[in-house]
Protein backbone atom coordinates (compact mmCIF):
# COMPACT_ATOMS: atom_id res chain seq x y z
CA UNK A 1 0.00 0.00 0.00
CA UNK A 2 1.21 3.31 -1.23
CA UNK A 3 2.06 5.47 1.84
CA UNK A 4 -0.39 8.10 0.29
CA UNK A 5 -3.01 5.78 0.22
CA UNK A 6 -2.37 4.60 3.79
CA UNK A 7 -2.18 8.71 4.30
CA UNK A 8 -5.34 9.39 2.73
CA UNK A 9 -7.02 6.64 4.29
CA UNK A 10 -5.84 7.46 7.57
CA UNK A 11 -6.85 10.75 6.76
CA UNK A 12 -10.79 9.76 5.46
CA UNK A 13 -10.44 7.65 9.07
CA UNK A 14 -9.33 10.51 10.92
CA UNK A 15 -12.03 12.55 9.53
CA UNK A 16 -14.82 9.68 10.01
CA UNK A 17 -13.85 9.16 13.40
CA UNK A 18 -13.36 12.92 14.14
CA UNK A 19 -17.02 13.81 12.86
CA UNK A 20 -18.19 10.48 14.54
CA UNK A 21 -16.60 11.66 17.65
CA UNK A 22 -17.43 15.30 17.02
CA UNK A 23 -21.55 14.21 17.00
CA UNK A 24 -21.27 12.06 19.22
CA UNK A 25 -20.08 15.06 21.47
CA UNK A 26 -22.53 17.42 20.04
CA UNK A 27 -25.19 14.85 21.06
CA UNK A 28 -24.07 14.50 24.72
CA UNK A 29 -23.86 18.35 24.98
CA UNK A 30 -27.65 18.61 23.61
CA UNK A 31 -28.44 15.93 26.09
CA UNK A 32 -26.91 17.31 28.36
CA UNK A 33 -28.34 21.41 27.36
CA UNK A 34 -31.97 19.99 27.38
CA UNK A 35 -31.54 18.30 30.82
CA UNK A 36 -30.45 21.47 31.69
CA UNK A 37 -33.16 23.35 30.20
CA UNK A 38 -35.90 20.94 31.12
CA UNK A 39 -34.67 21.67 35.13
CA UNK A 40 -34.49 25.51 34.79
CA UNK A 41 -37.79 24.84 33.27
CA UNK A 42 -39.48 22.63 36.06
CA UNK A 43 -37.49 25.19 38.57
CA UNK A 44 -39.28 28.53 36.64
CA UNK A 45 -42.34 26.47 36.99
CA UNK A 46 -42.02 25.75 40.65
CA UNK A 47 -40.88 29.40 41.17
CA UNK A 48 -43.75 30.96 39.07
CA UNK A 49 -46.26 28.61 41.22
CA UNK A 50 -44.90 29.91 44.64
CA UNK A 51 -44.75 33.69 42.87
CA UNK A 52 -49.00 32.88 41.95
CA UNK A 53 -49.22 31.29 45.22
CA UNK A 54 -47.82 34.17 47.86
CA UNK A 55 -50.01 36.73 45.47
CA UNK A 56 -53.55 34.92 45.83
CA UNK A 57 -52.60 34.68 49.43
CA UNK A 58 -51.78 38.67 49.54
CA UNK A 59 -54.73 39.11 47.52
CA UNK A 60 -57.03 37.17 50.02
CA UNK A 61 -55.88 38.82 52.41
CA UNK A 62 -55.90 42.24 50.90
CA UNK A 63 -59.56 41.62 50.42
CA UNK A 64 -59.83 40.75 53.88
CA UNK A 65 -58.41 43.38 55.71
CA UNK A 66 -60.33 45.71 53.04
CA UNK A 67 -63.82 43.91 54.09
CA UNK A 68 -62.66 43.72 57.31
CA UNK A 69 -62.27 47.93 57.47
CA UNK A 70 -65.75 48.37 55.27
CA UNK A 71 -67.52 46.61 57.87
CA UNK A 72 -66.00 48.37 60.73
CA UNK A 73 -66.91 51.76 59.15
CA UNK A 74 -70.48 50.82 58.20
CA UNK A 75 -70.66 49.87 61.87
CA UNK A 76 -69.76 53.09 63.16
CA UNK A 77 -71.95 54.93 60.79
CA UNK A 78 -74.80 52.65 61.77
CA UNK A 79 -74.14 53.70 65.26
CA UNK A 80 -74.08 57.16 64.23
CA UNK A 81 -77.03 57.32 62.34
CA UNK A 82 -79.03 55.41 65.54
CA UNK A 83 -77.74 58.07 67.71
CA UNK A 84 -79.06 60.56 65.30
CA UNK A 85 -82.48 59.04 65.11
CA UNK A 86 -82.85 58.97 68.63
CA UNK A 87 -82.16 62.37 68.94
CA UNK A 88 -84.76 63.27 66.45
CA UNK A 89 -87.46 60.88 68.06
CA UNK A 90 -86.49 62.36 70.87
CA UNK A 91 -86.73 66.20 69.98
CA UNK A 92 -90.34 64.47 67.98
CA UNK A 93 -91.51 63.56 71.42
CA UNK A 94 -90.97 66.67 73.17
CA UNK A 95 -92.34 69.00 70.65
CA UNK A 96 -95.22 66.58 70.60
CA UNK A 97 -95.52 67.28 75.01
CA UNK A 98 -94.85 70.92 74.70
CA UNK A 99 -97.76 70.91 71.29
CA UNK A 100 -100.16 68.90 73.78
CA UNK A 101 -99.33 71.06 77.09
CA UNK A 102 -99.71 74.31 74.93
CA UNK A 103 -103.56 72.68 73.52
CA UNK A 104 -104.39 71.84 77.31
CA UNK A 105 -103.43 75.05 78.60
CA UNK A 106 -105.27 77.11 75.32
CA UNK A 107 -108.05 75.00 76.07
CA UNK A 108 -108.20 76.19 79.89
CA UNK A 109 -107.84 79.73 79.10
CA UNK A 110 -110.68 79.36 76.52
CA UNK A 111 -112.99 77.79 79.29
CA UNK A 112 -111.95 80.18 82.43
CA UNK A 113 -112.33 83.31 79.56
CA UNK A 114 -115.97 81.60 78.92
CA UNK A 115 -116.51 81.37 82.77
CA UNK A 116 -115.33 84.85 83.45
CA UNK A 117 -117.71 86.09 80.22
CA UNK A 118 -120.46 84.14 82.08
CA UNK A 119 -120.10 85.49 85.29
CA UNK A 120 -119.53 89.46 84.32
CA UNK A 121 -122.88 88.83 82.26
CA UNK A 122 -124.47 87.52 85.12
CA UNK A 123 -122.95 90.63 87.36
CA UNK A 124 -124.16 92.88 84.30
CA UNK A 125 -127.66 91.17 84.92
CA UNK A 126 -127.25 91.67 88.83
CA UNK A 127 -126.65 94.97 88.41
CA UNK A 128 -129.67 95.85 86.30
CA UNK A 129 -131.68 93.92 89.02
CA UNK A 130 -130.50 95.72 91.78
CA UNK A 131 -130.54 98.98 89.96
CA UNK A 132 -134.40 98.12 89.26
CA UNK A 133 -134.62 96.89 92.69
CA UNK A 134 -133.02 100.00 93.91
CA UNK A 135 -135.45 102.45 92.12
CA UNK A 136 -138.60 100.31 94.31
CA UNK A 137 -136.97 100.48 97.38
CA UNK A 138 -136.04 104.10 97.06
CA UNK A 139 -140.05 104.72 96.20
CA UNK A 140 -141.12 102.26 99.28
CA UNK A 141 -139.13 104.06 101.40
CA UNK A 142 -139.93 107.39 100.43
CA UNK A 143 -143.72 106.53 100.92
CA UNK A 144 -142.91 104.85 104.01
CA UNK A 145 -140.47 106.85 105.90
CA UNK A 146 -141.53 110.28 104.56
CA UNK A 147 -138.26 111.12 103.42
CA UNK A 148 -137.01 113.06 101.04
CA UNK A 149 -135.88 111.54 97.20
CA UNK A 150 -132.43 112.32 98.20
CA UNK A 151 -132.64 111.09 101.30
CA UNK A 152 -133.90 107.95 100.54
CA UNK A 153 -131.77 107.16 97.99
CA UNK A 154 -128.49 107.62 100.23
CA UNK A 155 -129.96 105.35 102.13
CA UNK A 156 -130.88 102.54 100.09
CA UNK A 157 -127.25 103.26 97.76
CA UNK A 158 -125.71 102.74 101.19
CA UNK A 159 -127.29 99.58 101.86
CA UNK A 160 -126.81 98.39 97.85
CA UNK A 161 -123.41 99.04 98.22
CA UNK A 162 -122.99 97.47 100.98
CA UNK A 163 -124.65 94.00 99.59
CA UNK A 164 -123.29 94.44 96.12
CA UNK A 165 -119.37 94.82 97.96
CA UNK A 166 -119.37 91.96 99.44
CA UNK A 167 -120.48 90.11 96.70
CA UNK A 168 -117.92 91.18 94.38
CA UNK A 169 -115.11 90.65 96.93
CA UNK A 170 -116.21 87.54 97.36
CA UNK A 171 -116.43 87.15 93.88
CA UNK A 172 -112.67 88.31 93.17
CA UNK A 173 -111.55 85.92 96.16
CA UNK A 174 -112.81 83.05 94.77
CA UNK A 175 -111.31 84.05 90.88
CA UNK A 176 -107.78 84.84 92.39
CA UNK A 177 -108.07 81.69 94.12
CA UNK A 178 -108.75 79.75 91.20
CA UNK A 179 -106.18 81.51 89.19
CA UNK A 180 -103.61 80.82 91.42
CA UNK A 181 -104.64 76.69 92.03
CA UNK A 182 -104.63 77.06 87.70
CA UNK A 183 -101.26 78.48 87.73
CA UNK A 184 -99.90 76.02 90.55
CA UNK A 185 -101.17 73.12 88.39
CA UNK A 186 -99.68 74.72 85.42
CA UNK A 187 -96.33 75.61 86.77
Amino acid sequence: MPPILGGLIGCVLGVGLGYALRMIIGNLKASVAEKEATRVLAGANREARSVLKEAELQAKADVLKAKEEFEESTQSRRKELNALDERVSQRESNLDRKVAMIDKKEHTLDAKLESIEARAEELRSKQAEAEKLVGEELSKLQRVAGMTRDEARTSLLERMEREVHGEVVGLIRRLQEEAKQTAEREA
